[in-house]
C-alpha cells in the first residue's frame, strides 16, 4: 500500500546528483511478510549479504509500479539477480503503514581475514548454557569448525563474564593429541580461591617444556633465570632439558619447582584468578610468599637456590623419609628416638625423616603390621628434623642478602611451618630469612593450616605435578573443588572455568583486534534452545478481551499429538469420538475465558450429534466451536455443517451439579455374575462393530452386566469419558453397533479428577434405571443411541462349539437310517459326517454341493441343512 510514498522519498534524499542508479530490495519477497519483526529481518539480509560479498536477488519482480517514477526513470534499481557487494553504507529502511517508521545506517565490515597465526598451542574455549544439551551441543559444534582465532577469541569475550542463568559450564581444548571435554553445573554463589603450593616430590624431567608455549609463564621464567645466571645456574636447562635424574640434585628440585610456581602464579594472575587464601606444603611456602607478594619472582628462586645450595654445602648426615598410613598422634607414640615426624599431611598420613637404617627397620616393622609404610625419595636429606639443623645458620645469613627488607605476611597467608598458638609471635608476622629457615627445620604442619579453608572454597593446587589431590580430597571433603593445574604429561586443564571461576581466557594467546574479519563464523547458530518446557503465549484471548467468537481447531492424524485418535476405530473407520467435541467445546470456554480447562469445571446440556465425522488417514479435519455470550448455545461445524450443538456454562458450585447416588450394588449370590477382563471386554465390543486400540482400551474390568467396573486415566480427558460410554454399552442383550445421537448432561469436575493417580483404576458406577454413569470427576446422563448400518460385515457371526465323542458303531443295524429321522438327531449326523469331510479335502474352501435325490420327497431333501452347517463353519463358501 504505501511503495510509492516511500519509494519515492528514499529516491528525493539518496538519488539527488547520483551518477549511477541506487540499488534497492526488500526482505517481503524472499521470506513474506514479517509484521514487526520486518527491520530486524532486513538487518539480517544485509549482514548476509556483507559476509557473503554477494547481495541476494529480490524473487518474482518482473515490472517497476509505474506509479513508482524513480524506478521507470533508473535513477533506482531493484537488484533481481546476484550481484557482488562492493562495501561501504546501506541503508535499512522500515516503514510501517500504521505509522511505526524507523532507518539505520549500516557500515560493512573492510576488514579481511588475515593467514591464521601458525602454532602448536591448544586452545581451550569455555562455553556456557542453561542446560547440558545447550552446553554439549555448543562444543560440539565448536570442535566441527576449523580453528580460527577471531572466532574464539569472540568466544572467549562473551564467556569473560557470568551469564545469568547459566547454570551449566564446560570446556574443550582444540588441538590437542588428546581432546578433553568437561561439562559440569555450578550453584551460582561467588566461592572462595585458595592456592595451595605443593612441595618436593612434585618435580619431572621437562616439566617446564609445555608450559613455555604460554607467553605470560614464559616471561616470568626469563626473570627467574636472568636472576640465576650469576649463579651459574641455568634454569632453562635444568627445567626445560632436564631428565628425572637430574631432580636427584635438591638444589635443581628446589629452584625448578619455585620457578613453576612462580610462573603458574602470573599465568593465573592474568586471567583474573586471584587467591583469598593461600597454604604450602615445605618448600611450597616459597610459592606462598610470592603468591602473597612478599617476593618478588627473583627472591622467590634465589631463595630456592640458596635453600639447596645450603644443604648441599652443609656436612649433614645421610638421611631419609618414609610416608606412613597413621596419625600424628598414633606415630609420636610409636616413633623411636632415631626417627623424627616431619610432615604432618592429613589425618592418616605422616612423613617421617631420619637415618637410613633407622628407617628401613621402622618401615618393615610397620609393613608386618599390616600398616603402610614405605620409604619415599628425599635425595638422601631428612628434611624438616634436627637432622638438618647445621644447614640453618648458613641459609639465615644468605636468605638476608635475598630479602634485606622483610614483608609483612597477609592474613591470606595460612603458615604450614609455625603452629596456629604462635601465629602472633615476631617470627610468624613476616616473610622474612629467619621464617624460611625455621620452614626448612620445622615439622610441616598442613593438616592443621587446610581446616582454615572455607567449605565450598576452589582449590587451586601449584605446582609441576599435582601430587597432594588424594589428600586435599580426603582433608576438604565434597564441598570443596580441588583443582589440579597442571599434571604430568597432561598440560590441558581447565577445572577452573566448571568451577564457577571466570577466567579471561583471552589473555592466554595473542591479541586480536576488534573487529573481527569478515568471514567469521556467526555465534547464534550454536545457542540451543530448550523446547521441553511449554509455555503459555499471551493472547488477546487470554487477557479476557474475548467473550464469545469462533475458534478453529485442526486435528490431523499425522501430528504426533493426534496419533492416539486413530484408536478410535468403529465399523473399520476411524471416527472423531463424541468425547472428543466435548472437550473441543470445554476447551473453547476456557480460552474465551482466559483460563486453563483443567482450572475450569463446566456443564454441558441437550447435547444433540447431528453426524459422525470420518478421520482421513492424510490431511486435516477442521472444526469451528462457536459459543454464545451470555446464553452459553455452541455449534461445532465441520465442512460447513453443524456436527454437535448444545449448551455450555460454567456451574457456580460443580458439587450441586452431580447427584449423590450410592455405589452401585449387585446381590453376592447372583450366580450368572462373573469378572470381565479386558480382554474379555474389547473382544466383546469388537464382535458388535467396535475396534478400539490404544487409549481408547481403558476398560481395565467389569461385571458382565455393566453395573460396576474400573476404568484407566491416563491424564486424557477424550480417551477416559469415552471408555465410559462404552461401558454403558456392557450388559446390553444386544450385539448391534449403536452410535451415540444424544446426551441428556455432562458434569466434569477437573480438580476432582486430578485427586486421582495418573495409570490407576477409577471405579465407574452405571445406574440403568435413571440414566446416569459416574467416574471421578464426569458424570454422563441420558444417553441416547442410534442403530448405525453396519459398513460391511467383516466377522461371521458367533458360533459356539464343543468337543463330544462319537462312536464308531457297525455291530447293529437301526430300524431307520439316522439321516432319514427329522429333528436335532439328524442334524447331528450330518454335522459329524461334514466336518470329517472337511478335515479331509485339503484346505478347501470353495465348495460345490449336489444331491442325488432320486425318487425322495422334497421335505426329505438334506441339501439345504448340508449348505446350512457348511456355511457356518469359518471360511467356507458354498
Amino acid at each position: 500500500v504505501g511503495d510509492p510514498q516511500e519509494v519515492n522519498s528514499i529516491a528525493d534524499v539518496f538519488c539527488k546528483n547520483r551518477n549511477t542508479p541506487l540499488l534497492i530490495g526488500s526482505v517481503k519477497s524472499n521470506m513474506g511478510h514479517s509484521e514487526p519483526a520486518s527491520g530486524l529481518c532486513s538487518i539480517a539480509k544485509v549482514l548476509i549479504a556483507m559476509e557473503a560479498g554477494v547481495i541476494p536477488p529480490n524473487l518474482h519482480f518482473q515490472a517497476p509500479n509505474p506509479d513508482i517514477a524513480a524506478l521507470n526513470d533508473g535513477r533506482l534499481q531493484v537488484v533481481n539477480k546476484p550481484l557482488p557487494w562492493s562495501g561501504g553504507l546501506v541503508a535499512v529502511n522500515s516503514f510501517g503503514f500504521g505509522g511505526a517508521n524507523a532507518h539505520i545506517l549500516l557500515r560493512s565490515n573492510p576488514k579481511p581475514k588475515a593467514p591464521a597465526i601458525q602454532d602448536n598451542i591448544p586452545r581451550v574455549v569455555a562455553v556456557s548454557a542453561r542446560t547440558e544439551e545447550g552446553v554439549q551441543h555448543f562444543l560440539e559444534k565448536i570442535e566441527t569448525v576449523p580453528r580460527d582465532d577471531d572466532y574464539i577469541s569472540l568466544l572467549h569475550e562473551i564467556h569473560s563474564s557470568n551469564i545469568p542463568g547459566h547454570s551449566y559450564r564446560g570446556y574443550t581444548v582444540l588441538g590437542a593429541n588428546t581432546p578433553s571435554r568437561e561439562i559440569g553445573q555450578i550453584s551460582g554463589e561467588k566461592r572462595p580461591v585458595w592456592f595451595v603450593f605443593s612441595g618436593m616430590g612434585t618435580q619431572w624431567g621437562g616439566m617446564g617444556k609445555d608450559l613455555m608455549q604460554l607467553e605470560v609463564f614464559e616471561k616470568a621464567f626469563r626473570k627467574c633465570a636472568k636472576a640465576l645466571k650469576p649463579e651459574g645456574f641455568d634454569l632453562f636447562d635444568i627445567a626445560v632439558n632436564g631428565t628425572d635424574a637430574t631432580f636427584d640434585n635438591v638444589l635443581n628440585s628446589f629452584v625448578s619447582i619455585t620457578a613453576i610456581q612462580v610462573g603458574l602464579v602470573d599465568v593465573l594472575s592474568s586471567i583474573g584468578i586471584h587467591p583469598d587464601g593461600i597454604v604450602g606444603h615445605s618448600v611450597g611456602e616459597l610459592g606462598c610468599a610470592y603468591a602473597d607478594g612478599t617476593f618478588s619472582a627473583e627472591q622467590a628462586v634465589l631463595a630456592g637456590y640458596w635453600r639447596g645450595r645450603c644443604i648441599l654445602e652443609s656436612k649433614l648426615p645421610l638421611g631419609a623419609m618414609a610416608a606412613i598410613g597413621l596419625s600424628w598422634d598414633e606415630l609420636k607414640a610409636r616413633c623411636p628416638p632415631e626417627i623424627i615426624p616431619a610432615c604432618h599431611n592429613s589425618a592418616d598420613s605422616v612423613t617421617v625423616s631420619g637415618p637410613p637404617d633407622h628407617l628401613s627397620k621402622f618401615v618393615k616393622l610397620l609393613q608386618t603390621e599390616g600398616i603402610f609404610a614405605k620409604e619415599v625419595n628425599s635425595s638422601g636429606v631428612a628434611f624438616h628434623s634436627r637432622y638438618i639443623a647445621e644447614a640453618g645458620p648458613k641459609l639465615r645469613k644468605c636468605l638476608e642478602r635475598v630479602i634485606p627488607s622483610p614483608k609483612q605476611r597477609s592474613s591470606r597467608w595460612i603458615s604450614s611451618s609455625i603452629p596456629e598458638s604462635a601465629w602472633n609471635t615476631a617470627l610468624a608476622q613476616s616473610s622474612s630469612a629467619a621464617y624460611h629457615v625455621n620452614n626448612l627445620l620445622s615439622p610441616v604442619l598442613f593438616k592443621e593450616a587446610l581446616t582454615h579453608v572455607p567449605e565450598n572454597a576452589v582449590v587451586i593446587e601449584i605446582a609441576p605435578h599435582c601430587l597432594l589431590q588424594a589428600i586435599l580430597k580426603r582433608s576438604l571433603g565434597p564441598t570443596c573443588t580441588n583443582v589440579g593445574l597442571v599434571k604430568r604429561l597432561h598440560p590441558n586443564n581447565l577445572e577452573l572455568y566448571n568451577a564457577g571461576l571466570q577466567p579471561k581466557l583471552n589473555k592466554l594467546h595473542q591479541k586480536v583486534n576488534y573487529p573481527v574479519a569478515r568471514g567469521t563464523p556467526m555465534i547464534a547458530p550454536l545457542i540451543e534452545w530448550d523446547h521441553s518446557t511449554e509455555w503459555s503465549v499471551a493472547t488477546f484471548a487470554d487477557m479476557g478481551s474475548q467473550r464469545s467468537g469462533e475458534c478453529i481447531v485442526e486435528v490431523d492424524l499425522g501430528k504426533k499429538e493426534d496419533q492416539y485418535l486413530a484408536g478410535h476405530t468403529i465399523d473399520g473407520r476411524v471416527l472423531f469420538p463424541a468425547t472428543g467435541y466435548l472437550t473441543l467445546v470445554w476447551k473453547t470456554l476456557a480460552k474465551l475465558k482466559g483460563k486453563s480447562h483443567e482450572e475450569l469445571p463446566v456443564v454441558l446440556e441437550n447435547i444433540q450429534f447431528h453426524r459422525a465425522t470420518i478421520m482421513p488417514k492424510e490431511g486435516t479435519i477442521k472444526f469451528a466451536i462457536n459459543i454464545l455470550d451470555g446464553s452459553g448455545e455452541f455449534e461445532l461445524c465441520e465442512s460447513g455443517s453443524v456436527t454437535v450443538s448444545g449448551r455450555i456454562y460454567v456451574p457456580e458450585d460443580v458439587e450441586k451439579e452431580t447427584l449423590e447416588l450410592p455405589t452401585t450394588t449387585i446381590p453376592i449370590s447372583d450366580s450368572k455374575l462373573l469378572k470381565l477382563s479386558t480382554a474379555d471386554i474389547y473382544k466383546d465390543l469388537r464382535l458388535r462393530g467396535y475396534d478400539y486400540s490404544g487409549v481408547f482400551t481403558g476398560i481395565l474390568e467389569s461385571d458382565n452386566k455393566g453395573v460396576r467396573g474400573e476404568l484407566a486415566w491416563e491424564n486424557n480427558w477424550i480417551s477416559f469419558m469415552d471408555t465410559m460410554l462404552q461401558f454403558s454399552i456392557l450388559g446390553q442383550s444386544t450385539r448391534e453397533l449403536y452410535l451415540p445421537t444424544r446426551l441428556q448432561r455432562v458434569v466434569i469436575n477437573p480438580s476432582k479428577q486430578k485427586q486421582l493417580g495418573e495409570n490407576e483404576g477409577v471405579p465407574v458406577h452405571m445406574y440403568r434405571d435413571i440414566g446416569i454413569i459416574k467416574a471421578g470427576g464426569v458424570e454422563l446422563r441420558g444417553m441416547k443411541a442410534s442403530l448405525a448400518p453396519r459398513r460391511q460385515q467383516v466377522q461371521a457371526a458367533p458360533k459356539l462349539e464343543k468337543y463330544a465323542f462319537v462312536p464308531y458303531d457297525r455291530a447293529g443295524k437301526t430300524q431307520s437310517s439316522t439321516l432319514d429321522s427329522n429333528g436335532r438327531e439328524r442334524e447331528q449326523a450330518l454335522t459329524v459326517s461334514l466336518q470329517v469331510v472337511l478335515e479331509n479335502s485339503s484346505g478347501a474352501i470353495k465348495l460345490k454341493v449336489a444331491e442325488l435325490a432320486g425318487i425322495r420327497p422334497a421335505d426329505s431333501l438334506l441339501a439345504p441343512d448340508v449348505v446350512s452347517i457348511l456355511e457356518s463353519e469359518p471360511i467356507i463358501h458354498v
